[in-house]
């Protein structure tokens, strides 16, 4: 299963104990890194390749899962935009 980070950005900054502000930048950073996308409304994937350890086979399933729903998402803005 793909790393998934749920939650409203004010409740990760209250969880945090930083400002929501602060929450937003590092979403920020991390989304211009390309490790992490969102998913749906507060969904956040976390790229695999940041967390994934051992077993290069497992490694790669992942790899393929978050391209999917890279590709979902892709689709998505295609169809509405």
């Amino acid at each position: 299963m793909l790393a998934l980070i749920i939650g409203q950005l004010t409740a990760i900054a209250d969880e945090a104990r930083v400002s929501v502000p602060t929450v937003n930048r590092a979403v920020q950073k991390l989304k211009k890194r390309n490790l992490i996308i969102r998913y749906c409304n507060c969904n956040w994937v976390i790229n695999p390749l940041m967390v994934a350890n051992g077993n290069r086979q497992k490694q790669k399933v992942l790899e393929r899962r978050y391209t999917g729903v890279q590709a979902e998402i892709e689709a998505r803005g295609n169809a509405t935009g």
